[in-house]
């Protein structure tokens, strides 16, 4: 079943509070490289973009629908790209910062999701 941007967006109001709360946890220091990992339509990306204007921003997200609501908030430091959590399993790239506001419950093996950023 696709997403649909529309009524996604009618229940806005409730799903950004938990948004705003983490946001205001993260710091800036040496914040340089971020991902957003289901982006949905990109705009809470957008925002965090837009507060952290120093670091490069990639939002993710599997759905084609919601991706074609994030044209529009694209700007110099932010990005968008359909691809799915678990296609990040076997990347080798780092970020300095994880977002996931509500997708993260959709994968199944957090463990190797986040193999490389664990610390024992």
């Amino acid at each position: 079943m696709p997403w649909n941007p529309e009524i996604y967006n009618q229940f806005k109001n409730i799903r950004y509070q938990p948004f705003f709360d983490l946001m205001n946890l993260i710091s800036s220091d040496n914040l340089k490289k971020a991902i957003d990992i289901g982006c949905g339509t990109g705009e809470q990306t957008h925002m965090l973009s837009e507060k952290f204007e120093d670091a490069q921003f990639l939002g993710i997200d599997s759905s084609v629908e919601m991706l074609q609501k994030s044209v529009e908030f694209k700007n110099e430091n932010l990005d968008f790209k359909q691809k799915k959590i678990e296609e990040l399993y076997d990347s080798d790239e780092k970020w300095d910062l994880i977002f996931s506001n509500a997708a993260l419950q959709w994968s199944d093996n957090h463990e190797k999701l986040f193999q490389n950023y664990f610390l024992y």
